[in-house]
């Protein structure tokens, strides 16, 4: 697998091309954690055939 190689003004427009706005980055990593955290309880789930409460 080869490395990507990206400098700090490429690293800055990715993030503003994906996260835009005042709190671009926060909400990207607000996603990132929910779909983390749904990740895992997913697993969970699975692991443990849906023994969640409620």
């Amino acid at each position: 697998m080869s490395k990507l190689h990206f400098t700090q003004a490429q690293i800055k427009e990715i993030l503003t091309d994906v996260a835009p706005g005042k709190n671009g980055i926060h909400d990207l990593l607000r996603l990132s954690l929910a779909f983390i955290m749904r990740a895992e309880r997913n697993k969970h789930d699975t692991q443990n055939e849906d023994m969640s409460n409620g």
